[in-house]
């Protein structure tokens, strides 16, 4: 039961760390372009 709620958790943040990172180049691949 624990171990299934650590993975469910980890899998959640990395879900949400690839957002983070997906938003940051979307915003400073423009400001690198112009």
């Amino acid at each position: 039961m624990f171990e299934k709620f650590v993975s469910y958790q980890t899998s959640i943040f990395a879900v949400s760390l690839k957002k983070l990172n997906a938003d940051g180049c979307s915003r400073t691949v423009p400001l690198g372009i112009s």
